[in-house]
């Protein structure tokens, strides 16, 4: 029977039978089971020996697993082996130790000493970076120089490209253009290797030039593939980030970060903010936060929704930590009137143009082409995994789980001042302990401009936020990604506020407590017994305009 390699080892004799090797060590990341590994137990006559049942002892026993045993209760003639496998889970880092204990009818009890050792390891955890352009059909940059055409399918290359490592990823996250199609219709992004979900990633209109933050398993040979269901369309890729698959990306990349559900927050809205102005022409807003000073040094981006309200003329946002090196792309493209929202994980750095208490606060920067008001919704932010109950991403193929046409999920179009309340199905929960979703999510041909808010259900204290999570114009089917916690009974609110609008909801991967970091006062998915996390007091202000 096939199973793990056996390593080299010289056999303790016990008389009816021996067993080899000596003893197991498993070096572990906490929260994760490790790699079986095997101890093979030989009979060595001249009678036949019959074994016991395999058992776990010592010290530490729940820290280990049996999970593969053709010894027990078996009878052996000499020469003839059998072996078990055992494994080790470890919830927290440190260091713990066990025995597997087997008896035999001729030489008595054996007993393997079992030994563990768990460091916080990498799986789940965030990577960003300021955004780099890895295609553009426009220009040849990572594919072929052309539109795709009608029900065409780009396989992209994005492992080692951009700054995404080059193995050891289970998903990136990207922020997808598309520019003046040809006709009306939608993107689906995917990993590549698997069938082409129901899904779509980015909605648009003929002629429309505009974004979607786009979160997405790693397929076949580090690509994923873009579908296209209109005639004809450019797009543009740029990449933010990655989540990591596994610890292999620790020795060039070190540790990644958690992310941390907060209660979500206006961080400013120029419409209220000094004389009520548009953010002018060429110039940038920095947006500091304060979680307080223990919590503040650890912050490494913010997860945002940022949108254009009435812009003058046509333009762009680009958001990035405020440093001196100005990202070449656009977090969001808008035109004269409307308005455009799009979420983005931004990097964030120290403010050191803010003045007074919020010197050096952390912070992001939102720069403008073209005069419009900027409205920036916190929703959580990512930390350098050293803050408790840090939760981590498992990415799954887009899934609907809601479409109010069918209707699935939610009984029908969501009509004024209404909210509708979706339980996450089974099926899209990989992983225990799952507290938020990563959802696209897209209003279809609302009868009024309107604007849509999603939220945990069931927790207690938790008002509806004052924050929109996307903001339809009449008649409009616009997408925008969402991360969102879940509620005790792992559903969420979804609110509109005016006329009445279909809405579709596509979930792209779960945030779930990494036990590594876990505080003992976590309560199961939502936000457990301490409300959103221990960041959930924030103080918001300090905001600073500045031409650049």
């Amino acid at each position: 029977m096939a199973g793990p390699s056996i390593p080299s080892y010289n056999a303790l004799a016990s008389g009816g039978s021996t067993f080899a090797p000596s003893s197991l060590h498993f070096d572990a990341a906490a929260g994760d089971e490790t790699a079986a590994k095997r101890v093979t137990f030989t009979s060595t006559g001249p009678d036949a020996v019959t074994f016991g049942t395999a058992s776990l002892g010592g010290t530490s026993p729940t820290s280990f697993n049996i999970v593969a045993d053709t010894c027990s209760t078996h009878t052996f003639t000499s020469g003839q082996t059998c072996y078990v496998d055992v494994t080790a889970l470890l919830p927290t880092p440190g260091s713990q130790s066990a025995t597997l204990n087997l008896t035999d009818d001729a030489s008595g009890s054996h007993s393997v000493p079992l030994s563990a050792t768990a460091i916080v390891g990498a799986r789940g955890t965030y990577y960003p970076f300021l955004p780099q352009r890895i295609m553009d059909t426009r220009t040849g940059n990572g594919t072929t120089k052309a539109p795709i055409g009608s029900n065409g399918v780009r396989h992209l290359q994005v492992t080692g490209r951009g700054g995404v490592a080059a193995t050891g990823v289970s998903a990136v996250v990207l922020n997808v253009t598309v520019v003046s199609p040809a006709s009306s219709g939608y993107l689906t992004v995917y990993p590549t290797g698997v069938p082409r979900p129901t899904s779509s990633a980015l909605n648009f209109a003929k002629g429309w030039t505009g974004a979607n933050s786009v979160t997405v398993a790693v397929g076949t040979g580090g690509q994923i593939d873009i579908f296209n269901a209109s005639s004809s369309a450019d797009v543009i890729v740029d990449v933010a980030g990655f989540f990591a698959a596994n610890d292999s990306v620790l020795g060039g990349y070190g540790l990644g970060g958690q992310f941390q559900s907060v209660y979500p927050e206006r961080l400013f809205d120029s419409r209220y903010s000094g004389d009520g102005s548009r953010l002018d022409q060429d110039y940038f807003v920095s947006t500091p936060v304060d979680y307080g000073d223990e919590n503040n040094s650890h912050i490494r981006a913010f997860a945002v929704n940022i949108t254009a309200v009435s812009p003058l003329g046509s333009g762009y946002l680009t958001a990035w930590d405020g440093g001196d090196t100005f990202p070449s792309t656009s977090t969001l493209n808008f035109a004269a009137g409307k308005t455009v929202p799009n979420m983005a994980i931004v990097p964030a750095g120290p403010c050191y143009i803010c003045e007074g208490d919020w010197y050096e606060k952390p912070s992001i920067s939102i720069y403008t082409s073209q005069a419009t008001h900027i409205l920036v919704d916190i929703v959580g932010v990512f930390d350098d995994s050293s803050l408790e109950d840090g939760l981590r991403f498992t990415p799954i193929t887009p899934t609907r789980i809601a479409d109010t046409r069918t209707p699935l999920g939610l009984p029908g179009a969501l009509g004024p001042n209404s909210t509708g309340v979706l339980t996450t199905p089974s099926s899209v929960i990989t992983e225990p302990d799952t507290s938020a979703l990563a959802l696209n999510v897209t209003a279809v041909n609302p009868t009024a401009s309107t604007w849509l808010t999603v939220w945990p259900n069931g927790v207690e204290g938790l008002p509806q936020p004052t924050i929109s999570s996307l903001n339809p114009a009449k008649g409009q089917t616009v997408p925008n990604a969402v991360i969102t916690v879940i509620g005790p009974e792992e559903a969420f609110n979804i609110y509109n506020n005016a006329g009445t609008t279909h809405v579709l909801i596509d979930v792209v991967g779960t945030f779930w407590l990494y036990p590594g970091t876990a505080s003992s006062g976590f309560a199961g998915p939502g936000f457990g017994a301490k409300g959103p996390s221990q960041l959930r007091s924030v103080t918001t202000g300090g905001a600073v305009r500045h031409q650049r």
